[in-house]
């Protein structure tokens, strides 16, 4: 009599369900090569697979590991007393009722084998973004490196597209391949709805945003093409970073506003799509008043050093009052209707706040060449270079903040 081992086991319920051994290593996130040697007896499939992989061939935990599905249980018949006549009474048997079936509880194993493949996508999604992200900004440093450094502003564009091209590309894989994983792995249907909502919610913001850099990196090296005259003739810093700040803002406000439909379309989920909704116009809000003061009072500020007398008054004073007092007015106008959203429009009020430190360094460290006849407004390189990493390391502190604020409430 042959021997039944696991192995055997495990092919023919593979081969009865019509599933292949690449179905097998597809949806468990193993290969094809470990199922060959689980069907072969040359070892046994890991102990946190055991739950995941029962489920996915219609069987118990035990009769897996046993090897053979368990003989039903036979229940005698009772027999029917005699009526008075001597005839056996047929009705009863007849209509005896079975058992009814006890509905079974959720093995906690299970559970814990889905909560760590939906983790295991989403890490391995969250670094191809970052992957992307980076090759975006990698590529905006080029295009100042190029630009002001050596005067070649042609080599500049090229280079930022180049990387541009390549991020988008990293994030587009990255999208197909978690949205593949979803569909394609029978363990995400028995998630939990709100890890299913945060996986497609990390899915369509995440690769959004990859996106808008991207495109937001091409568009900001654009202004330079079009300067006139001579190839390695540059628009000066004074006029292009106050430019490139309006794009890179036009780009934010584009984004927020296409976020939710873009989540629901990429992800398909409509519950997350109408959250993503009204979570956008809350912060898209508060983003535009608060940054839509801030850059007209910089460029007043600015453009009041090439001014005299009482003309420099009507532009600087109220330059001042945008650039100081507007954002934080705006701040604690807005924060009561929208603090349903929590500590997210928190950090987002006070991280448009702080931009005021590098938008001063860009005013503290420009200055004024006058001749007889005009007035030109220059920027100090180091005082540009200082400005620029300040907006970048408050953008950083403040999305940290948040993932981390967002990962202990999940957790």
């Amino acid at each position: 009599m042959e021997k039944k081992t696991m192995g055997s086991f495990i092919a023919a319920l593979r081969k009865a369900n019509g599933l292949t051994q690449q179905d097998i290593a597809d949806r468990l996130n193993v290969s094809n090569k470990a199922v060959s040697r689980w069907e072969r007896d040359e070892c046994m499939p890991d102990i946190m697979l055991i739950p995941a992989l029962a489920e996915l061939l219609g069987v118990t935990c035990d009769e897996l590991l046993r090897g053979e599905k368990k003989k039903p249980e036979s229940f005698s018949a009772p027999t029917a007393a005699p009526d008075p006549d001597g005839e056996e009474n047929e009705t009863e048997g007849e209509h005896e009722s079975e058992p009814a079936p006890v509905k079974e509880k959720p093995d906690p194993r299970i559970a814990k084998q889905v909560r760590a493949v939906v983790k295991r996508e989403l890490s391995f999604f969250k670094l191809m973004i970052a992957i992307s992200v980076g090759c975006s900004l990698v590529g905006c440093l080029l295009l100042f490196g190029f630009t002001y450094g050596l005067y070649r502003k042609i080599i500049g564009f090229t280079a930022t597209s180049v990387f541009a091209v390549a991020a988008f590309l990293l994030a587009a894989i990255a999208v197909g391949r978690a949205r593949e994983a979803k569909e394609d792995n029978e363990l995400f249907d028995s998630a939990p709805q709100n890890l299913r909502d945060r996986y497609d919610r990390t899915l369509g913001n995440f690769s959004l945003t990859a996106f808008a850099l991207a495109a937001g990196a091409v568009l900001i090296s654009l202004p330079q093409i079009f300067v006139p005259y001579y190839y390695k003739t540059i628009m000066g810093a004074e006029n292009y970073f106050p430019l490139a700040f309006l794009i890179a803002l036009a780009v934010a406000a584009v984004t927020l506003a296409v976020r939710a439909p873009y989540v629901g379309w990429v992800t398909g989920n409509k519950a997350v799509s109408a959250f993503e909704r009204a979570e956008a116009k809350d912060l898209a809000i508060l983003d535009l008043t608060q940054l839509g003061t801030l850059t007209p009072g910089l460029w007043l500020i600015l453009y009041s050093s090439k001014l005299e007398g009482f003309a420099w008054w009507i532009a600087w004073l109220p330059g001042m009052l945008l650039m100081f007092a507007a954002p934080a007015l705006f701040f604690f106008l807005l924060y009561p209707k929208m603090k349903r959203r929590g500590s997210d429009v928190l950090v987002q009020g006070i991280r448009n706040i702080a931009l005021l430190v590098p938008a001063v360094t860009l005013n503290v460290g420009s200055y004024v060449v006058s001749d007889y006849q005009t007035k030109e407004v220059y920027l100090d390189e180091k005082s540009m270079i200082l400005a620029l990493w300040l907006f970048a390391a408050i953008f950083l502190v403040a999305a940290v903040i948040s993932l981390i604020r967002k990962s202990k409430k999940q957790n």
